[in-house]
């Protein structure tokens, strides 16, 4: 059974980070702004519930964990959502708009294969941050450790040295090599999560505020810029606060379910449709924000509905399906020698 809780922030991440983008483009007044750049904290809230969920599942099987199941299923929920993105982005820009820039570094479009965009620094932004998905590096990169980041973080204790040693590497990296291995960068976010999961199974509330206060004073003595990890803990201590969350009313769980569903489809594809509207140049027009408003809305819509159902839907499915044929096979066998 899903968490209603968790659903709810993964809506709320996704539609923050919906917002700053639209409050890029659609480039409102100064107070208006200010509150649409807030959304771009869904990011870290992002890689906190993914942090959480992932070492729920694991505790789920006690700790039974086949990675070959666990890889499968993780990376075809992310990358081929990911890819169908970037091979729009390729074909785009390779064939028609014929602007793809230089990468001395002669990478190129690997980058963004690997998911190393952000781990080897280039001088054009293209190749950084294509289509706003230098998140999705960080994702691989937590997604491939947290099999063996649950061996060794265990409870609480462990899970809190875990998050304030990841916090002092990814401090001396931002120090000494501020333009490499982003992805890496992030991981105290998820940590964090994971930290917030053994808080919740212990079922302590004094680790609460031993947490809040470690996790304060941690911050404030490590460095100065300290929006994001304040907005980090705060999540955490949301999911801490509605984890007893239940809804009962039918439509209002079927729109949770409904939109939580569409949520990773829309987080990706958002992007490419106000890249779309960047390039038209719209100003020159009257009432040139409504008509990007609802050029973006339509499009993102229209966008995430197709390529959910025919990507992400049938490639998670099949992932599904051929981790339980794998499963069968080997229940099959062990049977098979027993006899």
């Amino acid at each position: 059974m899903k968490r209603q809780n968790i659903q709810i922030l993964r809506i709320a991440a996704c539609l923050g980070v919906f917002i700053v983008h639209l409050g890029q483009r659609l480039e409102p007044c100064a107070a208006v702004r200010f509150f649409t750049d807030y959304g771009a904290m869904g990011v870290y809230l992002f890689f906190l519930i993914s942090g959480y969920v992932s070492f729920l599942s694991f505790d789920k099987t006690n700790g039974n964990i086949r990675l070959l199941k666990y890889y499968i299923v993780r990376f075809a929920r992310i990358l081929p959502v990911y890819y169908a993105v970037i091979l729009y982005q390729f074909l785009l820009h390779t064939y028609i708009l014929r602007d793809v820039p230089f990468d001395k570094t002669e990478i190129g479009w690997k980058r963004y294969i690997f998911c190393i965009s952000r781990v080897i620094p280039a001088d054009e932004p293209f190749w950084t941050n294509l289509n706003s998905t230098w998140t999705i590096g960080a994702f691989v990169c937590f997604y491939l450790m947290a099999p063996y980041l649950y061996r060794y973080i265990w409870n609480y204790n462990t899970a809190l040295i875990g998050w304030m040693l990841s916090y002092c590497f990814s401090f001396y990296l931002n120090y000494y090599v501020p333009e490499y291995f982003e992805p890496v960068k992030q991981l105290p976010y998820f940590l964090l999560g994971t930290t917030i999961f053994y808080i919740e199974k212990t079922r302590n509330k004094k680790r609460v505020i031993n947490f809040c206060l470690i996790n304060l004073l941690f911050i404030i003595v490590m460095t100065g810029e300290w929006k994001n990890d304040i907005w980090a803990l705060f999540f955490g201590v949301l999911i801490l606060c509605s984890r007893n969350l239940h809804i009962t009313n039918i439509f209002v769980c079927r729109c949770i379910n409904f939109l939580e569903k569409y949520a990773y489809s829309m987080y990706l594809v958002h992007v490419a449709v106000m890249e779309y509207v960047d390039r038209w140049k719209l100003s020159h027009v009257n009432n040139w924000r409504m008509q990007a408003f609802m050029i973006i809305m339509a499009g993102s819509i229209t966008g995430t509905f197709f390529v959910y159902n025919l990507i992400e839907k049938p490639v998670c499915y099949f992932a599904r399906k051929f981790t339980k044929e794998e499963k069968g096979v080997i229940i099959r066998q062990i049977n098979k020698n027993i006899i």
